[in-house]
């Protein structure tokens, strides 16, 4: 999905997952609702491929906490959404379009 050979390749090439958010705040809004609900569900952001281009994903996930309550780590898995995002956009392009020449006609 990321374009990486490997996850081995993925962990080694990125020093921080900050850097692979298109809107760098959306990793803050994804950690805020980990740290304080403890799962995140269908949050959609837009992630950096190895060769920088960018795709869509929803991701769930959930903090993995130890016996005093801390949080050790999260896990959870991501979808691929980048198709479903472009046709959503070409749709509220086409309506915009139409409510442009809806009003145009006399």
């Amino acid at each position: 999905m990321y374009g990486f050979a490997s996850p081995e390749e993925m962990l080694t090439s990125i020093d921080q997952i900050e850097v692979q958010y298109v809107n760098p705040e959306d990793r803050k809004n994804l950690k805020d609702q980990l740290d304080g609900f403890g799962f995140a569900t269908k949050f959609e952001t837009e992630f950096y491929r190895k060769d920088k281009s960018t795709i869509w994903v929803s991701l769930s996930a959930r903090a993995v906490k130890d016996d005093d309550g801390a949080i050790r780590y999260y896990e959870g898995f991501m979808e691929d959404i980048t198709q479903r995002k472009a046709a959503e956009e070409a749709l509220r392009r086409e309506k915009a379009t139409f409510s442009r020449s809806s009003t145009m006609i006399p």
